[in-house]
Formats: structure tokens, sequence, C-alpha cells
């Protein structure tokens, strides 16, 4: 393995840590995951926090299987709510992938260890976005979305 190469494998570990350290200080139980990510949580929902090992200026956090899609009509209905939830929240894109539905807000930066200025406020964001959904897909706010 050549120098450089190191070089930016122990500072990609050194601001994963960084990360993960600052998750845990601020009471968001977190690890790193097979893939190098960082997954964590944040009341009762569970985050990732993505890099992409191509491009060290982007990341992307994941609010993963928010909604299960089980017949054609409820996904008309999720798609209709997911292009407005898109057109008025600012970062959040909400997508299907394999029946069910996600949020996730991507972001560029120049240095991973600047997500720690936003990071709160993206997690409230994208739980935002779940409440939406789920309200306006007929679920009462009392009732988690999420539940194991």
């Amino acid at each position: 393995m050549n120098t450089l190469h190191q070089h930016l494998l122990m500072a990609d570990t050194s601001q994963t840590d960084h990360l993960l350290d600052y998750l845990n200080s601020e009471g968001f139980p977190a690890s790193i995951d097979a893939d190098g990510d960082i997954v964590f949580k944040s009341e009762g929902l569970d985050y990732a926090l993505c890099f992409d090992q191509k491009d060290s200026h982007f990341s992307k956090v994941i609010l993963p299987n928010v909604w299960q899609i089980n017949e054609q009509p409820e996904l008309n209905q999720a798609l209709l709510l997911l292009d407005n939830i898109n057109r008025k929240l600012k970062v959040v894109k909400g997508y299907t992938t394999k029946d069910t539905v996600w949020f996730t807000v991507e972001l560029f930066h120049s240095d991973v260890s600047q997500l720690t200025f936003s990071l709160k406020r993206i997690i409230r964001l994208l739980a935002h976005a779940a409440l939406i959904f789920a309200r306006e897909m007929g679920i009462d706010k009392e009732t988690s979305i999420m539940a194991p």
C-alpha cells in the first residue's frame, strides 16, 4: 500500500471516529457497520451516515425503511406525497426502494468533520419528513411508523 493511500485511510478513520464520538456525546447511540458507515439512533429511529469511497467530499444521512408499501394504490399515494415533500422541504430527498420509503439528505463538504455543525438539524429534518409522510398516509402522530 502506498503512503498516500495509507494517509487517506488514516484521515478517513480519524474523521469517522470524530463523528462517532460527536454522535455518542450528543446522546445518539452510534457505531460503525460492516460497510464503514455510521449507524445511530435518535428518538427510536434508525439512521445511517454514509460515505462515498470515490468522493471524499460527499456524504449522506439516511432514514431507511420508513414505510412498507403493500399495494399499487398505496404506491401511487406514496409517490404523490414524496413529490410534495421533496418540493416543500429543503435538502430532503424522499424515494421508494424495494417497496419501502426512505428519506435522505445528501451533502457536499470540504471536510467530513463539518457535518457536526448540521447533523442535529439534518436528523430533525428527516424525522419531520417521515412524520409528514406518515400523517398524510393516515397514521396518527402517536403511532410509531417505524416500530420494530
